[in-house]
């Protein structure tokens, strides 16, 4: 693989959310390359601020000892059974819990998201253009083209990086590649092409040049593969600041 490639599988191999095939490829990568070293760990980093992007919330009493109920007998039975360590990865995480599970942890998210966006807007309003250096977090949705499909751009605190997780696109041939685009008056801007895994998920790294801010809404298209100069048909995914 050559080096765009190996950058599209970074962010997801910095999550540890990489399939077994992508993760060898990455890692032999790596093991002999400085450029995508730099560039993982500036993915690292982003990770590791990903847990400040929403307030501290206290969970439901309710769902915290349904949880702990459901946690705790695991807990008992690893500790009479002895078992050699093993490196947990976020798709062995989540595969421990039901869907159930998944689906009140998603909804956990959004409604983070939404405190967020709040918070974000009154901070504004009361300083005027002065916006918090914090994380700010920003949903997508599926239009017509994906209607299940669904997003979330994390915004870092300088306003020049972020990440977008994105979840059930449908599945391009190869011939086609998602793109992201930066729009601010009408005038799309390219915020990176994509490819999605077999269950249309992936993790994209967002740079640009000017402040995330300065752009009202985010779209994503389906184009040639490598990308357009600008949106050559309907965005299956967007989100408005």
């Amino acid at each position: 693989m050559d080096h765009n490639q190996i950058y599209e599988l970074l962010p997801a191999y910095a999550l540890g959310c990489s399939d077994d095939e992508d993760a060898s490829v990455v890692s032999d990568h790596l093991a002999s390359c400085d450029k995508c070293n730099a560039r993982l760990s500036a993915s690292q980093r982003t990770v590791d601020l990903l847990s400040f992007g929403a307030p501290r919330v206290n969970p439901p009493d309710a769902l915290k000892k349904k949880l702990m109920n459901k946690i705790q007998p695991k807990i008992l039975m690893d500790n009479k059974i002895q078992r050699p360590a093993k490196r947990q990865t976020w798709g062995t995480f989540w595969q421990k819990f039901s869907p159930v599970w998944a689906i009140a942890s998603l909804a956990i998210i959004s409604a983070l998201t939404v405190s967020n966006l709040v918070q974000w807007h009154t901070t504004k309003k009361l300083n005027g253009e002065e916006v918090a250096q914090e994380m700010l977090i920003l949903k997508m949705k599926g239009t017509a083209k994906a209607p299940n499909a669904d997003g979330t751009l994390v915004i870092g605190h300088n306003r020049l990086r972020g990440v977008l997780v994105a979840s059930d696109l449908p599945v391009p041939d190869r011939d086609h590649q998602y793109q992201l685009w930066l729009i601010k008056n009408g005038k799309p801007k390219n915020g990176g092409v994509f490819s999605v895994t077999s269950n249309g998920y992936a993790v994209v790294e967002v740079v640009s040049s000017v402040s995330l801010l300065d752009f009202k809404s985010f779209g994503v298209t389906l184009e040639p593969a490598g990308g357009s100069l600008s949106p050559t048909g309907q965005p299956f995914m967007v989100g408005y600041l």
